[in-house]
């Protein structure tokens, strides 16, 4: 294991790549709609029927964010 590390070779599970479709693909401008009218992700997500934490995690990883005033 030594002689590995001396060589720089990756070790462990290789780094994953994000999915091109997922269960809100598509839906990015009803998404800013919503950040735009201050609808929380909670309720965000009841409306498009999927989990707070994926509406959370789609936003910060599309970096949607709110539109400045």
């Amino acid at each position: 294991m030594s002689s590995k590390h001396q060589c720089a070779t990756r070790l462990g599970r290789p780094k994953g790549t994000r999915s091109s479709v997922t269960k809100l693909s598509g839906k990015d401008d009803l998404i800013r709609e919503y950040l735009a009218k201050n609808i929380p992700q909670s309720v965000m997500a009841r409306l498009l029927g999927v989990s707070r934490l994926t509406v959370r995690h789609y936003i910060r990883t599309r970096k949607l964010e709110k539109p400045a005033p």
